[in-house]
């Protein structure tokens, strides 16, 4: 691919943290948000020769700090920022209120800017796939503006859009919303938690613990019900003729891919060990973002010829093979997620040009060793 085309952006927000930690100790101008996280996500599997194809799009305010940027700049993406000189930028407030930093609250400092289809810079419009964190509504909103946009730019290609709902309006008034919505992306990737939702299965007391999908009925292992749920959730989106793909990640479960093609498989996480999390911030957009862009090389294997006219996301192409080794990509990047607080620690190796450490570990190597055990051997480089 020519190192000029971009790959990857996000719709996401970078937002500023404030950290509230157990100790007492406040980290202030964190790096956070879904739009960082999947940025990040796609950088780790692109790696540093082809960094400059993830694409960072900040909406910010007049006091977005140099250092924040530098950041980024730092990973080797193609950073855009568009300032808005009236408004302050996003920041938000996470509180951790245990020492296992599993019991957190987060809110908003500021009005959020959030970016849109409508903004995005010719460059980035261009992206072969795209990140979005929207409700609904939304979705049905950007998507065909990004489309339009791209038809207007002679962009001919379809994109891989990988969309990640809100939490709060995963609640059953709001399922058909999201099934019209589906119908315009290639990815729908609610968690466990959202997909309960949109059924109206309440969330069990414990990680992982039984859950009764009705008031009278006996308790079922939540991967029974998440199976159950994602089956019954992918047949009924567009009448059984999308071309997309559920994905639906279950933090210590790992996740569940149902797709096109009878794609439908369940997927361990990289640490299956729980003691290695510290947090789990983040880890679900670095997911998405690394499966994006994994799904890129997968639809390539596919391809059919361009569209004259392109007014919709692309289908995920590609073989079951093809599609369970982007999945395994994002399972690594989400392992870098969640062993600490903030972004995973970026270090180069001296002498190997191409090479760099993410905690202290490689990308290939935690890729090579859960491919060999899931899939038999690594099947792309």
């Amino acid at each position: 691919m020519d190192s000029g085309v971009i790959s990857f952006i996000s719709l996401g927000m970078l937002v500023l943290d404030e950290l509230h930690l157990p100790s007492g100790q406040v980290l202030r101008d964190g790096i956070g948000g879904s739009g960082a996280w999947s940025m990040l996500g796609a950088r780790i599997v692109k790696g540093p020769r082809d960094a400059k194809q993830v694409g960072s799009f900040i909406v910010a305010g007049h006091d977005f700090p140099e250092s924040a940027a530098h950041a980024v700049r730092e990973l080797g993406v193609t950073l855009e920022m568009l300032v808005d000189p009236t408004r302050e930028s996003t920041r938000g407030k996470l509180v951790y209120h245990d020492e296992a930093f599993n019991n957190k609250t987060f809110n908003y400092l500021t009005t959020p800017l959030q970016p849109t289809a409508a903004q995005l810079p010719l460059n980035l419009l261009a992206a072969r796939a795209f990140h979005m964190l929207l409700p609904p509504e939304a979705v049905m909103v950007q998507v065909p503006e990004l489309l339009s946009r791209r038809k207007e730019a002679g962009i001919k290609e379809p994109p891989v859009i990988v969309w990640e709902p809100l939490p709060w309006k995963c609640t059953p008034e709001n399922m058909e919303a999201h099934k019209e919505a589906c119908k315009l992306v290639s990815v729908f990737s609610p968690n466990h938690l959202e997909l309960l939702g949109l059924y109206g299965i309440a969330k069990p007391n414990i990680a992982g613990s039984p859950i009764r999908p009705s008031p009278d009925g006996p308790p079922v292992s939540q991967g029974t019900v998440i199976g159950k749920c994602a089956a019954e959730l992918f047949g009924n989106i567009g009448d059984n003729d999308w071309e997309g793909m559920l994905v639906v990640r279950a933090a210590e479960m790992g996740c569940f891919a149902k797709g096109a093609g009878g794609m439908s498989r369940s997927f361990p996480p990289y640490h299956v060990d729980q003691k290695l999390v510290v947090d789990a911030t983040g880890a679900g957009n670095a997911f998405l973002g690394a499966l994006a862009v994994s799904l890129v090389a997968a639809n390539d294997s596919g391809r059919t010829a361009a569209q004259a006219a392109v007014m919709t996301a692309a289908p995920v192409n590609g073989d079951a093979g093809q599609i369970s080794d982007a999945i395994v990509r994002a399972s690594v990047v989400a392992s870098f997620a969640i062993e600490q607080i903030g972004l995973p620690r970026q270090t180069l190796v001296e002498g190997m040009e191409g090479e760099e450490l993410w905690n202290g570990n490689t990308f290939r190597g935690r890729y090579e060793v859960m491919a060999n055990d899931l899939l038999g051997g690594t099947l792309s480089t």
